[in-house]
């Protein structure tokens, strides 16, 4: 197999000794602690990262105008779709999996500059995304606060108290934080199918799946498309276990198999969530875009304790999703970050818990500030769709790369690739393109009309700065602090003092 000389590299890293003398055991143990999570924490992460109740909630009204009827199969295509990008991404990190995730990938095949762009490029779409999160559960906590205690006080400070509480999550050993992360994503789906149960029982009448129907699915074929071009970014977030790969147990296998579980859980209870948001308006599609929040509606008419604990699953996915998130992408930026001299702080690690709690708080504070300075004074919802768009079209480019990248890759190593492994990732970055492109037409209001220009900007400064690193690192005098590379290598030359668990245990 002949890979890019940055994997060769990566690859040495993993085998090599410590050649370096004067480092020392404390320099050595300065990597994330491995081997600290099994399987279904690493699948929480992943459907927390979705946070399917919140997507759900603000999204799924707009699937309907776009699909009507068909909006359930639109979110089955969606789920097929993102299915064929998580194959590339699966494939890799059977091969190299790494907490440097997508953009290690891609940078597998297409080098170190290429990876940093990428990281890079994430990063601005994850701090788009993070924004809108703190933004809207910020409003989200001072709309319930107001309905029941009559307390008027602005979401700033709701958000800012939710990011406090994220970031001692975050901070926490990454096992006290994926236990945290799975507690809360089990709250919200608890909540959902408790919630789900009592609806349809209270409308059982109109329960029908006409809207699967030869004749429907003909008559409304194009309306169906343009909603699984929405319904894909449901799914955004998938891919939180590979950046958890260092950190998980038996990596090669779990990290795929988290994150296909992951797509499955999230897109049964889509599944569940569109079919008895529809039985619940009794088919009026009408009366069900109109509901700002069409699930809340239909809790409130069951009971105001139905409203409450819906509201609470509202938060809790909000919250775990911004844990999840940060979790997520400041594994990538410590990745990279430990490889390169010039970003050598944000891979600091808490010498008692091995988190990068450098590049979490960048990523925190980042994401805090970009909701106060652009959502600030504003109507926090409005902001939550305008960010969440804007972070949605960065993220996606990075997952329609990966599937590129898995097509080369495979070219490249393999002379008689089968079909399916060039087929599928490219039917993948073909669907995921379309769904960005569907994000950005023209003539829509500002800031959307923005967005196409924006994105480029942001692919155009993600490059800036990936070759204006790669060109510090090639020009620049060694460090003083320890060689990198030897933080790398420790996890597989030292014997680390957390590294007793079995390979093969799994919770």
């Amino acid at each position: 197999m002949e890979l890019d000389n940055t994997t060769q590299e990566n690859k040495a890293v993993n085998s090599s000794y410590v050649d370096d003398e004067k480092t020392t055991r404390a320099e050595c143990i300065a990597t994330l602690a491995p081997k600290r999570i099994g399987r279904y924490r690493s699948a929480g992460a992943g459907v927390a990262n979705i946070a399917p109740t919140m997507s759900f909630f603000f999204s799924f009204g707009v699937i309907v105008v776009a699909a009507g009827a068909q909006a359930p199969v639109s979110i089955a295509i969606a789920a097929l779709a993102i299915w064929t990008v998580s194959f590339a991404a699966n494939k890799f990190s059977n091969e190299i999996p790494s907490a440097g995730s997508l953009p290690s990938y891609i940078g597998a095949v297409f080098g170190q500059s290429t990876k940093l762009a990428f990281t890079v490029l994430l990063s601005l779409g994850y701090i788009a995304a993070l924004s809108a999160i703190i933004a809207v559960l910020g409003g989200w906590l001072e709309v319930f606060v107001q309905k029941y205690t009559g307390v008027v006080a602005p979401w700033e400070i709701y958000a800012g108290i939710s990011v406090v509480i994220a970031v001692l999550v975050s901070i926490s050993k990454i096992e006290s934080a994926t236990k945290t992360i799975l507690f809360l994503v089990a709250i919200e789906i608890g909540v959902l199918v408790l919630v789900s149960i009592f609806i349809l029982a209270k409308h059982h009448a109109f329960i029908s799946f006409s809207f699967v129907t030869p004749s429907a699915l003909e008559h409304n074929w194009h309306g169906t498309i343009a909603g699984a071009a929405l319904a894909v970014f449901l799914f955004t977030g998938w891919e939180s276990p590979h950046a958890l790969a260092q950190e998980t147990r038996n990596p090669k296998r779990n990290v795929s198999w988290a994150t296909s579980r992951a797509i499955m859980v999230t897109f049964a209870l889509y599944l569940v969530l569109a079919i008895v948001s529809t039985v619940g308006f009794d088919q009026n599609l009408n009366a069900l875009t109109d509901a700002a929040v069409p699930f809340l509606d239909l809790a409130n008419q069951l009971s105001p304790i139905f409203t409450i604990i819906v509201f609470i699953a509202g938060a809790t996915s909000m919250l775990g999703a911004i844990v999840a998130g940060a979790n997520s992408i400041s594994r990538i930026i410590y990745f990279d970050a430990n490889e390169n001299i010039q970003l050598n702080k944000l891979a600091q690690l808490n010498p008692s818990t091995y988190v990068p709690w450098v590049a979490t708080l960048a990523i925190y504070g980042a994401s805090i500030a970009a909701a106060f300075i652009f959502g600030g004074r504003g109507d926090p919802f409005v902001f939550f769709g305008e960010s969440a768009t804007f972070g949605a079209v960065l993220i996606g480019l990075v997952y329609a790369s990966t599937s590129i990248a898995y097509i080369v890759f495979m070219r490249r190593t393999s002379t008689q690739p089968s079909t399916s492994k060039v087929v599928i990732p490219a039917i993948g970055a073909a669907l995921i393109i379309f769904a960005v492109v569907s994000l950005l037409p023209l003539g829509q209001p500002a800031p959307f009309s923005y967005f196409p220009a924006l994105s480029l900007v942001s692919v155009a400064f993600a490059a800036f700065i990936a070759k204006l690193l790669d060109y510090l690192k090639s020009n620049g005098r060694p460090s003083t602090m320890g060689v990198n590379v030897n933080r790398a290598t420790a996890e597989t030359r030292v014997r680390l003092p957390y590294d007793h668990e079995n390979d093969s245990a799994d919770n």
